[in-house]
């Protein structure tokens, strides 16, 4: 016996400036050591709530569920439209 299967429906819209439109990106401050600057205090963004458009600057943390993202001094990151985070190393 075989079974075939065709489903067809409209391309699932994500609407990710939603989760961004809850509140401040800062969660804390924390401690981070790095090369260039030593041990200095940086901002730890929740990366849920950085909506497409925002931009960030670095020294600072990016952590969501599945990741943790460090940029460094010098460094940036962008949300795209998609809302991926693009970071541009300094």
């Amino acid at each position: 016996m075989t079974w075939r299967v065709r489903v067809l429906g409209p391309d699932p819209r994500v609407d990710v400036t939603a989760a961004a439109e809850r509140g401040a990106a800062r969660k804390r401050s924390r401690s981070a050591w790095f090369q260039e600057t030593g041990l200095v205090d940086v901002s730890v963004l929740d990366r849920y709530r950085l909506g497409p458009g925002r931009e960030v600057v670095g020294p600072c943390v990016v952590e969501e569920q599945a990741s943790t993202v460090v940029i460094g001094p010098g460094g940036r990151g962008k949300v795209d439209g998609s809302g991926s985070l693009v970071v541009e190393v300094g």
